[in-house]
């Protein structure tokens, strides 16, 4: 969908409402980080000016959906890292001095995974950036842009 009557101005506030969600990025750098900072950038972006125009209504919502859904996987992910580092520190501490091949194979496994889960987070956080920088050059040119794997909360 274009909206070629858009103004620069609108443009650019929809191309806000995407990028405000990488706010969390230059925060990290320096110890200001908190774990939903990618969803207040786009929330106050899309409260604020919600109302101005159908072109950043669709803009806002689109980054919070997408966001939102983010923060949920990475929540899922992180839980998923939880309950395997307990099995593998549970797993550690009650082993006998003497590992087994058993056990021993069971904690390599269980550390693969968690490397394994490290790297899909770092695949996460990859695929959001390159994702908000498409969508922001969307909205910039005055086109609206779906993201994938996106649940829809707000309609």
């Amino acid at each position: 969908m274009t909206h070629s009557d858009d103004t620069e101005e609108i443009r650019n506030w929809g191309m806000w409402a995407h990028l405000s969600s990488l706010v969390w990025i230059p925060l990290m750098f320096v110890g200001l980080s908190f774990p939903v900072l990618n969803i207040v950038g786009p929330l106050i972006v899309w409260l604020y000016k919600r109302k101005d125009h159908e072109f950043i209504d669709e803009q806002g919502k689109e980054s919070l959906n997408f966001q939102l859904s983010f923060t949920l996987y990475n929540f899922i992910l992180s839980l998923i890292l939880i309950v395997i580092g307990v099995i593998i520190g549970l797993t550690l501490i009650t082993a006998p001095d003497q590992p087994n091949n058993n056990q021993t194979g069971g904690t390599l496994f269980g550390l693969g995974l968690v490397g394994f889960s490290f790297l899909l987070v770092l695949i996460l956080a990859i695929a959001q950036l390159i994702l908000v920088i498409m969508a922001s050059l969307k909205a910039k040119k005055g086109d609206f842009y779906r993201y994938p794997l996106t649940i829809r909360f707000l309609r």
